[in-house]
Formats: structure tokens, sequence, C-alpha cells
């Protein structure tokens, strides 16, 4: 067998399998964190939530960029 093939198939039994409980606690929440967020429209307010999701990103090791094109708004590139 290919060395390559062994190292990677001794890598991903290495790996645990994800705690699916703690992944949902999570989510859950998020969700509840997100649905708390006073986002009412108008005047709009999402950016609110767009800070939100992107402090759980950053707090991930991800850089998220929010945009805001109105005060307090993100873009609707999707509603035109």
């Amino acid at each position: 067998m290919h060395p390559l093939i062994v190292a990677s198939y001794s890598f991903c039994m290495s790996l645990s399998s994800p705690n699916w409980q703690a992944l949902a606690e999570q989510t859950v929440r998020y969700l509840r964190d997100l649905i708390r967020l006073d986002t009412t429209n108008p005047p709009g307010n999402e950016i609110v939530a767009a800070e939100y999701i992107a402090g759980v990103l950053r707090a991930a090791a991800l850089d998220p960029i929010v945009i805001e094109t109105a005060p307090r708004q993100l873009d609707r590139a999707l509603d035109r």
C-alpha cells in the first residue's frame, strides 16, 4: 500500500468524532441570542445580528467582514 494512503488513513482514524450533543446545544444558544436581538423592520437594524455573527466567527479564528451600506443596515444585494 502507498505510504501516503496509510498516513492519510492513520490521520483520519486518529480524529475523534464530534460531540453532537455539545454542537446542538451551542447551535441553540446562537439561535436564542439571534432571536433576542432587536432587528425590527423598520428601521431594519440588521447590523446588530451581523456583528453578533461576526463575533462568533472571530471566536472561531475566522476573519469576517461586515459591510454596512446604510446606517444600521446591510447591503440588500439579494433583494435586487
